[in-house]
């Protein structure tokens, strides 16, 4: 399996020899890691890959990437389907190490795995984020760059389902996903 590449990242198919390194946290000499790399979801998600490979065998293409920061080299998180398609849909997660949060890389990894879905004639890619993750969900809801011909709805689902990559939500974004306003953080601005 080769390697998928988007404009600023390379996402690696994670064969297990790696993922056992990211589950032990020890890096090989062959591996560049940012220094917060892996956090704990990189560990949570590479151990549900490694599952599933000991129960049904390779995975790829629906299997663990390595997200990849294409300027440094530098491993910044992971992202992959959570087990094989069913019904034409697959679900996906994803997480970054914090260093890297806040400057788009998720949104654009999950575009290149929706893209890879639909290059496999998947109708749906669903992603599940935490009720209070508005971050992923924000990211997630962001309509994608122009969609490869097919179609194929995304979904994000948390305390309630909204749509994801590919169709604005048409939600504001002072609101959460439940329709709550989002509280005014003080920073310290006299008002």
């Amino acid at each position: 399996m080769t390697d998928l590449r988007t404009e600023r990242l390379i996402l690696h198919p994670t064969d297990v020899a790696e993922a056992g390194r990211i589950v032990a946290r020890w890096p090989g000499p062959e591996d560049r890691w940012a220094p917060d790399f892996p956090f704990e979801g990189d560990v949570i998600g590479v151990t549900a890959y490694l599952q599933a490979v000991a129960l049904h065998g390779d995975q790829h293409p629906f299997g663990h990437y390595r997200i990849t920061r294409a300027e440094d080299g530098l491993a910044i998180g992971g992202i992959g389907f959570k087990g094989q398609p069913q019904g034409g849909s697959v679900e996906i997660g994803f997480g970054l190490a914090p260093s890297a949060r806040g400057h788009g890389y998720a949104a654009e990894a999950a575009r290149a795995l929706v893209s890879l879905a639909r290059e496999h004639g998947l109708s749906r890619v669903v992603a599940d984020t935490a009720p209070d993750n508005i971050a992923s969900q924000r990211r997630s809801s962001a309509p994608a760059s122009p969609a490869p011909a097919g179609p194929a709805t995304c979904c994000c689902t948390s305390s309630s389902s909204f749509p994801w990559v590919g169709r604005p939500t048409g939600r504001r974004r002072d609101r959460t996903p439940t329709g709550d306003r989002r509280p005014v953080r003080d920073r310290g601005r006299a008002r």
